[in-house]
């Protein structure tokens, strides 16, 4: 799993209407020591990932969403984020420009 992670975080959210919510995150990912190891296993394709050791920035993270509520429990979420590695994963990497994006709509009734 991750260990020696510093992050940080900024978040704002509307409410145009009663029943919508758009709102926008900014994530900063950091090791905690320059010369500590972070590894991540877990990828759902079975790779492994691992920040170079002697680089601290992993990375900044945008996300993007938007929710809105219908009448009888029903509501619909849209997100969208986009990661952008540091240089700790870019000199492990051999695509070193790399920016991960993530879509997702999930429906959810309440009753």
């Amino acid at each position: 799993g991750w260990g020696n992670l510093t992050y940080w975080n900024i978040n704002a959210s509307v409410m145009p209407a009663e029943d919508l919510e758009v709102g926008l995150g900014l994530y900063g990912f950091s090791k905690s020591k320059e010369n500590g190891a972070i590894n991540q296993t877990s990828r759902p394709n079975g790779t492994t990932a691992t920040a170079v050791a002697n680089k601290a920035d992993l990375g900044m993270e945008l996300d993007v969403y938007a929710t809105k509520k219908y009448a009888g429990g029903f509501q619909i979420d849209a997100y969208l984020g986009a990661f952008m590695p540091g240089s700790a994963f870019k000199d492990a990497a051999l695509k070193k420009e790399a920016t991960i994006m993530q879509a997702m709509v999930m429906g959810t009734m309440t009753f």
